[in-house]
């Protein structure tokens, strides 16, 4: 299994799309994604459970009101999987900046 990383890097633009409690579970996917340098995207598919689990944030508001502004934000690409008859999954592309951006 692999583990979560001790720190990620949050694009300074992200600011202007998010209000505080949404950055914050913004900060929780970026911590979740594996970190390829010089990739374009960092890309994730933590489902919306172990959001809640790792930020402590109800899974009632993550899936009624932060992915909804996630996909309609623009900034974040969210693509839903079918994976099987009755399981779909999200995977988000999360921006990788190489500049501009700071250590959380």
């Amino acid at each position: 299994m692999e583990t979560v990383k001790a720190y990620t890097i949050i694009p300074i633009e992200a600011c202007r799309h998010f209000k505080l409690q949404d950055l914050y579970l913004l900060v929780g996917l970026y911590i979740n994604a594996p970190y390829k340098k010089n990739a374009e995207y960092l890309v994730t598919d933590t489902t919306i459970e172990q959001l809640s689990k790792s930020t402590g944030v109800s899974q009632h508001y993550i899936s009624d009101s932060f992915i909804p502004k996630l996909k309609n934000s623009g900034y974040v690409r969210v693509q839903t999987i079918q994976e099987s008859y009755k399981l779909k999954r999200n995977r988000y592309y999360l921006p990788n900046p190489p500049e501009n951006y700071r250590f959380i």
